[in-house]
């Protein structure tokens, strides 16, 4: 009997122990204090680390899809390549944290805060950050067709060669962010903020950007065609050599403004105000040097506003400008090309005026 009761103690001796070790190695065996821990490289897909505090965390490459990560502390932690797709991270604290070629497709981020984490090259796709704190947040070449960023705080952020084909953008606040190289086609940026901001050389086919604010951003060598600019303020932007063709800039605001060598081909500018706007300027970094002007084919003009603006150097065919007021135009100048004195005129061919246009 007293070895029988011996062996059953030792029995279950054996089992609790396996059963502390087992408990010792689960997945989340760290929780709820898991700060500066080594998780590199794991499976940890479906596990639940609620509330825990993972900053400063190695979380590098390892997977994460559907894991619930929700109120969870990842500031400053290394998420580089990690695969949180599917994750719930509502209400997680990922400030700081090196997000750089992780995935999110499908992840839930609502109330989440991303601010100053880097997502350069980061796959976030068709994800919900419209409620998402997302100040000084690097997306570089990040992807984020189809996802919704309407209301977002990016003013600053760098989004430069990122991929936000579709994206939803109403009413961001995107002042002075880079978006150099970025591909927006077909997005949504009704009345969003984007003054100042560098959009040189984005793809921006069949954006809507009407009502937005726009003074003083950078569309040079943007491509622009079908773009919807209704009604929005561009006062001193830059589209130098932007291809506008077919654009829609109905009562639009591009005073001071400059245009050399913007092709527009179809070009709606009903109402426009392009007073003071530049629509050629001399080349002096070319060998040869040469006059840079706006190429203006098939374009509406009625009821805009054209004063004082320069055009010297353009050529205007099939142009509306009925009701349209031009007065104080430069039409011709003398400039200095390659050492020389020219003469460089406006070339109208096939105009369309009435008794209330007002020529120079």
């Amino acid at each position: 009997m007293t070895r029988r009761i011996a062996f059953i103690a030792l029995g279950l001796a054996v089992i609790a122990t396996m059963a502390l070790i087992s408990y010792q190695n689960r997945p989340n065996a760290c929780a709820p204090n898991c700060n500066g821990e080594n998780l590199s490289n794991r499976d940890l897909r479906g596990v639940d680390f609620k509330q825990a505090d993972l900053s400063q965390a190695n979380l590098n490459r390892t997977v994460l899809i559907g894991a619930n990560l929700q109120f969870v502390d990842l500031r400053g932690a290394n998420l580089r390549d990690a695969r949180l797709d599917e994750a719930d991270l509502s209400g997680a604290n990922l400030t700081g944290a090196d997000l750089r070629g992780a995935s999110f497709i499908g992840a839930q981020l609502v109330g989440a805060d991303l601010s100053a984490a880097n997502l350069t090259g980061a796959a976030l796709s068709r994800v919900n950050l419209s409620d998402v704190k997302l100040d000084g947040a690097t997306f570089r070449q990040a992807r984020l067709i189809g996802s919704n960023l309407s209301g977002s705080e990016l003013s600053g952020a760098d989004l430069s060669q990122a991929n936000l084909t579709g994206a939803n953008l109403t009413e961001s606040q995107m002042s002075g962010s880079n978006l150099q190289g970025a591909v927006l086609t077909g997005a949504n940026l009704y009345q969003a903020d984007l003054h100042g901001a560098n959009l040189t050389q984005a793809e921006l086919n069949s954006v809507n950007l009407s009502r937005s604010n726009l003074d003083g951003a950078n569309f040079n060598l943007a491509n622009l065609i079908n773009a919807n600019f209704r009604q929005a303020s561009l006062r001193g932007a830059r589209l130098d050599e932007a291809n506008l063709a077919g654009a829609y800039l109905d009562q639009a605001r591009l005073s001071s403004s400059t245009l050399s060598g913007a092709a527009l081909q179809g070009t709606i500018l009903t109402g426009a105000d392009l007073s003071r706007a530049i629509f050629a300027v001399v080349r002096r970094d070319t060998q040869p040097q040469q006059v840079q002007a706006a190429q203006i084919n098939g374009v509406s003009l009625t009821r805009a506003n054209i004063q004082e603006a320069y055009l010297a150097g353009t050529t205007w065919r099939g142009v509306n400008l009925k009701w349209a007021d031009l007065s104080g135009a430069v039409l011709t100048d003398t400039v200095r090309l390659n050492g020389r004195d020219q003469i460089v005129p406006t070339r109208f061919s096939g105009l369309t005026i009435n008794a209330d246009t007002v020529l120079p």
